[in-house]
C-alpha cells in the first residue's frame, strides 16, 4: 500500500487475534487503534456500519487512557 496523494495518508485497520482494534500505516508501522485516533485533530467515521453489530472504535476502557473532549 502506497500513498497516492502527498496530503493524504492511508493505514489498514483490523482487529487482532485478542480484538484490540489496530492500525497499520503504509509503512508498516502498527499501534492500537485508539491509540492512533487520539493523536487526530479530526475523526471522520466514513464506513457502513451495521446497525445491529456496529463496530465501536472507542470503548469504556479506553476512554481514560486519554484526554477525549
Amino acid at each position: 500500500m502506497g500513498d497516492q496523494n502527498p496530503n493524504v495518508y492511508y493505514g489498514h485497520y483490523y482487529a487482532a487475534p485478542d480484538g484490540t482494534l489496530m492500525a497499520r500505516d503504509s509503512e508498516g508501522n502498527e499501534q492500537p487503534l485508539i491509540d492512533e485516533l487520539a493523536g487526530a485533530d479530526i475523526i471522520c467515521n466514513g464506513i457502513l456500519q451495521d446497525i445491529k453489530n456496529p463496530v465501536i472504535f472507542v470503548g469504556a476502557g479506553d476512554v481514560g487512557r486519554h484526554n477525549f473532549l
